[in-house]
């Protein structure tokens, strides 16, 4: 008798990981790639190819995600934030209409040689008041501060946040 109880609950047990340990069911995520020569078809079937003369060359973001079906009835849009290797920065809206997704921003040839690729990167799922529902960063990424945000006649004091004092030494 002990060792049915043993048995049935040897049955169960991938069940209970499936169910209570699987992975994250709403999600948003970010591979990059390159694209070159070696990520062409015909360079795995070596058949002839003109673009294998001058192949093409550059990089790539593929976002992905998975959302509630509940979040659709408002406007979600995917906000994707780049700084490229140029130290340039620029910001890509997505319409966000379905529960699950991919989206992928290319960066070819002049464009890729003009910014020298992605430095790194974030992508946010955000509803049209802002609110964030679900964030994916590069592990690279911060958040930028602009000298044009800091008033340069303000006391240091001033600028700290609430509740905290620094002592400096005389």
């Amino acid at each position: 008798m002990h060792i049915l109880n043993i048995r049935r609950l040897l049955q169960y047990t991938p069940l209970f990981f499936l169910i209570f340990c699987g992975c994250e069911k709403y999600y948003i995520s970010i591979k990059r790639d390159t694209i070159d020569q070696s990520k062409l078809a015909s360079t795995f079937v070596e058949s002839p190819d003109p673009r294998q003369k001058n192949p093409p060359k550059g990089e790539k973001l593929i976002i992905e995600w998975r959302l509630p079906s509940y979040v659709l009835h408002q406007y979600i849009t995917l906000q994707l934030n780049i700084i490229y290797n140029n130290y340039s920065e620029q910001t890509l809206y997505y319409p966000v209409n379905q529960r699950k997704g991919i989206i992928i921003y290319s960066l070819l040839e002049d464009q890729y040689y003009k910014t020298g690729g992605f430095l790194t990167y974030v992508a946010k799922i955000k509803k049209s008041d802002g609110t964030v529902l679900k964030e994916w960063k590069q592990w690279l990424w911060v958040d930028r501060i602009s000298l044009d945000d800091i008033d340069p006649h303000k006391k240091d004091e001033e600028l700290l946040p609430t509740n905290q004092h620094t002592h400096m030494l005389d």
